[in-house]
């Protein structure tokens, strides 16, 4: 897994470089700027050479690896312009270096005092490069800073940043005033936060890793608190035995659905299935009945004539769940009241089986009650924003805003793994690192999705995976279904059907196998 640093974690590696290693800042810096230069090169060479490039630099450290690209590019023989937006005199130490460097080489420097338009006309630019602001980024963009983004932005060219997008947070994502739009980024050593978490992960574009020398496996002082999860890393999690059974691969109680909402236990079913489970029974207010056709490999157990949920049909559940290896609470479940006095008898039970909790089952905690969900020994729970917020008596902006924070108020209140849904998927849980999915696109924003990621976890727990391992893994199997069925058919429009018939592919994908119908 790939670590995602903040800016502090970032500073300790380089103080480590030079103060213990014994490599001058400066020379980070220049390997920093040359890294930069070949992945210019590698994807705009082309463009590159038909008119000037713009490298935008402040005046501190990320401006100092502007200098250097500037140096290296106009050495090469191209067209450049550099343009620093604040005083030179405040350049200061290895900045400073590559500053002198850079006129010394015969390179000028126009110190911008209007802004961009006025001074240094984009109209001939072939590419801009954007190393105003880096990691080290802790106030708001204002004055004439935030002029120049502004007029960077409103140029029709590609923008290449360098570490991060001027303006966006590397330790949250969050847009400090005013932030670039990149095309690229190009970041050192390791990628950054605010690469990943909304709305830097869109701000960034495609982020590519530059090597400075920074030590492999190196961290100083604080270990790695986030880690982004890619498919490489569950390369064979998930193969078959030639001699395997149903029986192998686990047995899913799906307890969800109620009058009129009798698709979501459904979608989650199938999508047990579609994971690898050996067995799903799907458990429903049986007056329900007639409003779902569950697939033909669901088995189900209607309980009952009525439309929803009561504290009496825990007798007839009760006998299921010695044999089953997972449950699946909540999709489409009600939150009438008795559905919440059924919820709390079901809780109330001796050896619950690991459990995900899901949609309507969060709502009803969030509302109190005596749920007595800490004797859950594995549970996840799948909150989105909304539901999220309503657990932590908070806004959905809130949660929005500062989503690493909401996550750990979440798994320090509730006793197993939290998966906190929306772009950019969170996983954790209490005392350990986290995990960030980078995969999934808006076309998951769609009704019936998150009943899906309820059943692929399922699946997953009851195949023995500790909590955490299920929820991680599930969520990138679900982002990757997305992705395939996106490719398929587009964003607009796209269904939960359409991503639940992409999930045996993204198994495929993560095996590293071909997916049928694709071409190399």
């Amino acid at each position: 897994m790939e670590p995602l640093l903040d800016a502090s974690r970032m500073q300790n590696l380089d103080r480590y470089m030079i103060e213990v290693v014994g490599i001058p800042g400066a020379v980070l810096m220049e390997t920093a700027g040359r890294g930069v230069v070949a992945r210019l090169l590698e994807r705009y060479g082309a463009l590159m050479g038909t008119g000037r490039i713009l490298v935008l630099c402040g005046t501190g450290n990320n401006g100092g690896d502007g200098f250097v690209i500037a140096r290296v590019l106009m050495n090469m023989g191209f067209d450049v312009t550099t343009a620093l937006v604040g005083d030179s005199e405040r350049v200061k130490g290895d900045a400073r270096v590559h500053f002198d460097a850079l006129m010394n080489s015969g390179g000028d420097i126009l110190a911008l005092t209007k802004g961009l338009s006025s001074e240094c006309p984009c109209g001939d630019c072939a590419l801009i490069v954007d190393a105003l602001f880096g990691t080290g980024l802790a106030r708001e963009v204002e004055g004439l800073h935030a002029k120049c983004i502004d007029e960077v932005n409103d140029t029709p060219v590609p923008v290449v940043s360098v570490d991060m997008p001027s303006g966006v947070s590397s330790d949250t994502g969050q847009v400090m005033g005013r932030a670039v739009s990149a095309d690229m980024t190009v970041t050192f050593a390791h990628f950054k936060k605010g690469h990943f978490l909304y709305p830097g992960r869109a701000l960034s574009g495609e982020v590519f890793i530059v090597d400075i020398g920074i030590l492999p496996g190196l961290f100083v002082k604080e270990e790695p608190d986030l880690f982004l999860l890619e498919p490489a890393d569950l390369e064979g999690a998930f193969l078959r035995g030639e001699d395997s059974h149903k029986g192998h691969f686990g047995h899913v109680a799906v307890i969800a659905g109620s009058t009129g909402k009798m698709g979501a236990a459904h979608l989650a079913a199938a999508a047990v299935l579609k994971a690898g489970a050996g067995l799903v029974t799907a458990v429903y207010p049986g007056g329900c009945a007639a409003q779902v056709n569950f697939p033909p490999e669901v088995m189900t157990l209607p309980i009952g004539d009525e439309l929803r949920w009561s504290a009496e049909m825990i007798g007839k559940l009760k006998p299921l769940l010695p044999n089953v290896d997972a449950v699946v609470v909540g999709p489409g479940l009600g939150l009438d009241e008795e559905t919440g006095e059924f919820l709390e008898e079901l809780l109330a039970l001796d050896e619950f089986p690991p459990a995900v909790f899901d949609a309507d089952a969060l709502t009803l905690f969030a509302g109190g009650g005596k749920f007595l969900i800490e004797n859950i020994d594995n549970a996840v729970f799948t909150p989105h924003p909304g539901e999220a917020a309503r657990l932590l008596k908070s806004t959905g902006d809130s949660v929005q805003n500062a989503r690493e924070t909401a996550l750990h108020e979440l798994t320090g209140n509730l006793p197993g793994a939290v998966i906190l849904k929306g772009a950019s998927t969170l996983i954790g849980i209490k005392g350990e690192p986290s995990i960030i999915i980078g995969r999934g696109n808006p076309g998951m924003a769609t009704a019936g999705s998150g009943d899906l990621l309820a059943g692929i976890v399922g699946a997953l727990l009851s195949r023995g995976n500790p909590p955490f391992h299920a929820a991680s893994a599930g969520a990138l199997i679900h982002g990757i279904a997305g992705d395939i069925a996106a490719g398929l058919s587009g964003v607009e429009g796209m269904t939960a059907s359409d991503i639940l018939g992409s999930i045996p592919k993204a198994f495929l994908e993560v095996e590293g196998l071909n997916i049928p119908g694709e071409v190399d």
